[in-house]
């Protein structure tokens, strides 16, 4: 799954709702939870910490952009 929203629709709920239909949908297929990764930092992280995903874990590379681990039990 991949969302974006354009930017005069954001905070209008469509992103948390096309997440929600994607649990539904993963949780009615036997999936124990779903996973997201993405940059330290990045926008998105706050989006997906607020739509009931916890920060798992950060992959540090050197030189290159730290990578963030988030999750969420279905």
């Amino acid at each position: 799954l991949h969302i974006n929203v354009a930017p005069e629709c954001r905070s209008s709920g469509l992103g948390s709702r096309l997440i929600e239909a994607f649990a539904a949908g993963a949780r009615a297929a036997g999936a124990p939870g779903v996973h997201v990764v993405t940059g330290e930092g990045m926008r998105n992280v706050g989006f997906y910490l607020r739509n009931g995903f916890e920060h798992l874990a950060t992959l540090e590379q050197a030189g290159k952009h730290p990578v963030v681990f988030l999750g969420r039990r279905l």
